[in-house]
């Protein structure tokens, strides 16, 4: 209501013509009226001159204002509802509409639930003064998204490793993995050609109707391939080997061979080998030792395009006595009675009579005492056989809760070879599965070095040494 500096006798005030009365103190009070609705007040009043006049002024009542705020989960969410309330009104009841349902507040509060993740909803607030509902259309809220994400790790010139992730929250994710591929939220791609952009994308599915996904693209870098000098073992045999940055996992590598003098329109030989160390390495057999030969090396793309090295020359009759190589990769695949083991073998000069891989506990009595060398001979030590220059096997019956060795070995007419010695500890035993102890043989002793022409001697010598033991084994060792 406006003031005016005027000296007048107040007559009367009516509201909604109505005439009201002060209280004690002076003060007009009306109730019982509607919010955010205009209404008029007469004020008659007398001037000093005695003339009556009379004033109107509207005044409105404030609005009901509601709204909310709102937590959610991947599947529920928690609306907070607000409203007008002050002395003079106060909602009877407030809640919100949804899906065609009406759901009142508990504690000034909504909590819906099997909500599908990452999804907006719309909701309608409302809150009631008795008879009068107020309302507020269009409230969206979102459920949390389950986050997928694609992690790209180990990428070289013609694979990549991803992983896909996400954040189930409390949803129930019923399927992920990658689109147009099997294998989970691990894919390891292969055959991949180098400077090429390639883009995958990763998915996750709920129990709750969900299907979310994330892409990634990722640009291969330039292949290397260096073709090195061969190393000719024996006069039809010689191994072959490149340095390149292609994986590990990598399979279609190898050498192409032909000889030096051989026609242009002769297509070579071809053979396919494995990568170690950033190393690719082969072996050639049925060479001719009166014949020179160019070696090359190569990597045939999944669309079949190929990338060579250079040519090499080499005279497979200038050879000289290699060992055979050996590596042992770390285990995989670990449970409380198994795991997986795999290694690389390239022969030397010596024929492979067998190969695979040696393994023991280290946590028995007998294994505690037993030095690096002398493990591999105890009686504790079991063996399993395994092919191919890259190999694996898997190690059974094994003790819960037990760190194990193991390494590959190749086993040739001059002795064997071993590869790494790297450990593993299997899982606790299931609940009811127990752990028995068995006892183990003390470990043999060494009784002599001999040298290839079986001159003993008692200490080992450089060169190659033929080491037997007390229990009547023997093993090969090369002293640089």
């Amino acid at each position: 209501m406006n003031t005016h500096n005027i000296t007048a006798t107040l007559r009367s005030v009516k509201f909604g013509g109505t005439e009201i009365t002060p209280d004690e103190n002076g003060l007009y009070t009306v109730t019982g009226l509607e919010p955010d609705t205009s209404y008029e007040i007469v004020v008659t009043y007398e001037t000093a001159e005695g003339e009556e006049r009379s004033q109107t002024e509207t005044v409105r009542t404030k609005e009901l204002v509601i709204d909310a705020s709102n937590s959610t989960t991947q599947t529920t969410a928690t609306l907070k509802i607000t409203a007008s309330e002050d002395e003079s009104c106060s909602p009877t009841k407030k809640g919100i509409i949804f899906d065609g349902k009406t759901y009142e507040c508990k504690d000034d509060k909504v909590v819906l639930t099997d909500l599908v993740p990452g999804r907006k909803y719309y909701a309608t607030l409302f809150a009631d003064y008795g008879s009068k509902r107020v309302t507020k259309d269009g409230f969206s809220f979102t459920t949390k998204s389950l986050q997928p994400a694609i992690v790209q790790q180990d990428l070289g010139p013609t694979s990549v490793t991803l992983r896909g992730s996400h954040t189930a929250g409390d949803a129930h994710v019923s399927e992920a993995g990658f689109t147009g591929y099997d294998g989970g939220n691990t894919l390891i791609l292969t055959g991949l050609k180098p400077e090429t952009e390639y883009t995958v994308t990763c998915y996750v599915r709920t129990k709750e109707g969900s299907n979310e996904s994330a892409s990634q693209t990722f640009v291969t870098p330039a292949l290397e391939l260096i073709t090195l000098q061969p190393r000719s073992v024996s006069n039809s045999c010689a191994i072959v080997a490149a340095t390149t940055n292609i994986g590990e996992d990598e399979t279609s590598v190898g050498f192409q061979w032909k000889k030096y003098d051989a026609p242009a329109s002769l297509a070579p030989g071809e053979g396919y080998a494995a990568i170690y160390g950033g190393q690719l390495e082969g072996y050639i057999r049925n060479l001719q030792s009166t014949s020179y030969y160019n070696v090359r090396a190569f990597y045939k793309s999944a669309e079949e395009d190929y990338y060579y090295g250079g040519w090499v020359t080499f005279d497979p009759s200038d050879f000289s006595y290699f060992e055979p190589t050996v590596h042992t990769y770390a285990a995989a695949e670990v449970t409380h009675s198994s795991a997986w083991m795999k290694g690389y073998i390239l022969a030397g000069t010596d024929a492979i009579e067998k190969q695979g891989f040696e393994y023991w506990p280290l946590n028995s009595g007998a294994a505690k005492a037993m030095s690096v060398n002398d493990a591999a001979v105890a009686g504790n030590v079991q063996t399993v056989l395994a092919t191919g220059q890259v190999m694996r096997a898997e190690l059974r019956d094994l003790l819960p809760a037990t760190t194990y060795c193991c390494r590959a070995f190749v086993k040739t007419a001059t002795g064997t070879t071993y590869g790494e010695e790297l450990t593993f500890t299997t899982l606790d035993a299931p609940t009811g599965v127990g752990v028995v102890e068995t006892a183990t043989p003390d470990a043999p002793t060494v009784i002599g070095y001999y040298d290839l022409s079986g001159r003993k001697s008692a200490t080992p010598h450089r060169g190659v040494n033929i080491v037997r033991y007390s229990d009547g084994t023997a093993r090969k060792m090369l002293v640089k």
